[in-house]
């Protein structure tokens, strides 16, 4: 019988290396001199707080396969959505940056209201501003210039005002 001289290429299912031979006698042959590492293999993607994989997760993924995230409402991405497995581990993962949320408790503690509208509760994606202004018997202190408050990964960093006194000659009298 005449052998072939095709080459073939066989990837082991049980270990990250493949190997490439001739064929004789109807039989592959593997070299094992010409093996060479194809890289491992990863297991699921990281977990990104506040954030969700488009495509339905695998248990395992083989090297150079990519999982794209998106950030939930509100969140803001920092990096590439797109993680690539190389070499058994995953590329760095992208963080979703948090909303802030200011709600009528928050606003009442700092005895601010929004500026723009009459809102029990204001969304603001990560690195947005809000402006506030003081509520009746309030006003911004006096090294305080702006009461707009700037979403910082979820927290915003509100403007306080203080308490406005009004003295009544009234209250000097004996």
């Amino acid at each position: 019988m005449k052998s072939q001289t095709r080459r073939a290429s066989v990837k082991s299912l049980f270990s990250d290396y493949s190997s490439n031979g001739p064929n004789l006698a109807g039989l592959w042959l593997l070299l094992i001199a010409s093996s060479h590492n194809t890289g491992g293999k990863c297991g699921r993607p990281p977990v990104v707080d506040n954030g969700d994989i488009v495509d339905s997760p695998k248990p395992i993924y083989f090297p150079s396969e990519t999982v794209t995230y998106q950030c939930q409402n509100f969140y803001t991405m920092e990096g590439s959505p797109i993680v690539t497995c190389q070499n058994g581990h995953w590329s760095e993962a992208p963080r979703c940056r948090g909303a802030c949320t200011a709600s009528e408790e928050d606003m009442r503690e700092h005895n601010i209201k929004p500026r723009w509208g009459n809102r029990n509760k204001i969304y603001s994606e990560d690195g947005d501003s809000v402006q506030f202004e003081c509520r009746r018997g309030y006003k911004p202190p006096p090294n305080r210039r702006s009461l707009r408050a700037y979403c910082v990964n979820g927290k915003f960093d509100y403007p306080d005002c203080i308490p406005v006194c009004i003295f009544s000659e009234n209250y000097f009298k004996y």
